[in-house]
C-alpha cells in the first residue's frame, strides 16, 4: 500500500480513504475544504504519510478534526 518516491511515503485517495476507515467520497471532501492537503497527479489524488499524520495528531491550533467546524445540514 502507497509508493515511496525520494523516502515519502505517498499514498490515493481510496488508500487514505481504507486507512481512515472511510468512503472515498470523504476524503474528497476533507481535500476540497483543506482539512487534508494532496496534490493532483495525472488526475488521481496522492496524499503523503506525513499529511495523514498531521491530520491525525495535530498540533494545538492547527485545524484540530475535533474542533472543525464544517458545514453542518440543516433539518
Amino acid at each position: 500500500m502507497g509508493i515511496v518516491i525520494e523516502g515519502v511515503k505517498i499514498y490515493t485517495k481510496d488508500e487514505v480513504a481504507e486507512l481512515l476507515k472511510v468512503n472515498p467520497c470523504t476524503i474528497d471532501r476533507m481535500l476540497k475544504d483543506g482539512r487534508l492537503t494532496g496534490r493532483k497527479l495525472g488526475g488521481k489524488w496522492h496524499i503523503s504519510a506525513k499529511e495523514i499524520e498531521r491530520y491525525l495528531s495535530p498540533e494545538p491550533g492547527q485545524g484540530d478534526p475535533a474542533g472543525y467546524q464544517g458545514k453542518r445540514k440543516r433539518r
